[in-house]
């Protein structure tokens, strides 16, 4: 069983001001929150997180073995089940390897100074050997899984986002983000596509029979090729995520799709069994493995974890939305127009009922619109310090220009939980 690896994807920062010419200085707004913040606050590291939290969710007929505690922030990329689904690999973007139930440890990349990161990573059908592929096309080739060539010596038009092997693990494919597919060992070339308009691609899977594949892109678009049947697309509004990959029904008469939120898309025969869509906001889905009879599946998710008794700012209600859910951030968006945004952020305190701060923020005078705004030196507090969903946050945060006569309101911020 397979699973194609989640491409890190980055919104575009909208409305955030420009460092233009800042008529207070923030020497200024020091002076004036002296009264404020304590000569001993210690400044916030931005986004501080003190592991990584990498958890297989299982559904249907599949049953957890293990998960990965991590003491420091880790990136894992893919996961990949044994042929009676007892046990499974966990992949990550340095790597490493970490193998649970009866999945046996064959060795990783770990200890390696790699030229990319590992993307992905596959098992051999007898589950005594798996590859792992790295962006640069990079194969690498543990336990009785046969090393038939990469892509590492090629100078690619785009990155590697996937591995998946054929039926009979002679063979495998490379996907990259631009749709090439390179196919080695028995693995039959059956077409590939750069369709750059939607999306980018982010997975592959491969039928039963190994005589096509289809490949999906971050949008959800599934494109087949060869004997691989179109079975259907993830919906046009996948509220501001992105489709991680595809994994295939062990007949190939059904697929599953999986976004970065962790919805999941059934099609054909593959059952829904569940997700964990709209669950948390706080965790990412980076992959969905299926059970050796197609019943159920896992999905991947990582959690970063905040030293204990820090909290969060927030966590984030729009797609666009920037900062929230995270720890001391430097760019705080709440998405909409540039009024709710603010920038450059230092911040003098964090922890306390409340965190105080100074950013950059565009302000809108007296009788003016939006677009006559200015960016000018802010105070910013986060506070409303409590318990959301078990996590630790400040659920509200506000900033205001006391060079114009403002202060400090509690009213005007959207509560964040």
């Amino acid at each position: 069983m397979r699973v194609e690896c989640v491409r890190s994807t980055f919104l575009p920062v909208r409305g955030l001001p420009s460092r233009r010419s800042v008529v207070t200085a923030l020497a200024v707004l020091a002076t004036l929150l002296s009264g404020l913040i304590s000569s001993t606050a210690q400044p916030a590291s931005a986004q501080t997180y003190v592991g990584t939290m990498v958890q297989p969710i299982p559904f249907g007929d599949a049953a957890t073995a293990g998960q990965v505690s991590l003491s420091a922030q880790a990136e894992f990329v893919g996961m990949a089940a044994t042929p009676d689904s007892k046990g499974y690999w966990l992949a990550g973007a340095d790597g490493g390897v970490f193998a649970y139930g009866d999945a046996g440890f064959l060795g990783s990349a770990g200890a390696l100074s790699l030229n990319a990161p590992v993307v992905g990573i596959t098992a051999t059908p007898d589950g005594r050997g798996y590859w792992l592929v790295a962006s640069d096309g990079g194969v690498f080739a543990y336990g009785d899984a046969g090393y038939f060539g990469s892509a590492g010596a090629l100078s690619l038009d785009a990155p590697v986002v996937g591995i998946t092997a054929t039926p009979d693990g002679r063979g495998y494919w490379l996907v990259a983000s631009d749709g090439g597919v390179f196919a080695y060992g028995d693995a039959g070339f059956h077409g590939s596509d750069a369709l750059a308009d939607m999306g980018g691609f982010t997975g592959m899977a491969a039928t039963s029979a190994g005589r096509g594949y289809w490949l999906v892109t971050a949008l959800g678009q599934v494109v087949p090729f060869g004997d691989a049947p179109n079975l259907g697309s993830a919906p046009n509004n996948l509220d501001g995520h992105f489709i991680d990959g595809i994994a295939a029904t062990p007949d190939g008469r059904g697929y599953w799709l999986v976004g970065t939120d962790g919805g999941v898309f059934s099609f054909g025969d593959a059952p829904f069994e569940g997700s964990t869509g709209g669950e948390s906001v706080f965790s990412s889905v980076v992959g969905l493995a299926p059970t050796h009879d197609g019943r159920g599946y896992w999905l991947l998710t990582m959690t970063p974890l905040p030293p204990a008794g820090i909290p969060i700012l927030g966590r984030p209600l729009l797609p666009d939305s920037l900062g929230l859910g995270l720890v001391a951030p430097g760019n705080i968006f709440f998405g909409g127009d540039p009024t709710g945004a603010v920038g450059d952020i230092r911040w003098g305190s964090w922890g306390g009922s409340q965190a105080l701060g100074t950013g950059i923020a565009d302000y809108v005078a007296p009788g003016e619109f939006v677009y006559q705004s200015t960016p000018q030196s802010a105070v910013v507090v986060a506070y409303d310090l409590g318990s959301c969903s078990g996590q630790l946050m400040y659920q509200m945060v506000s900033w205001y220009f006391p060079q114009f006569g403002q202060s400090f309101t509690p009213s005007d911020s959207p509560d964040f939980c």
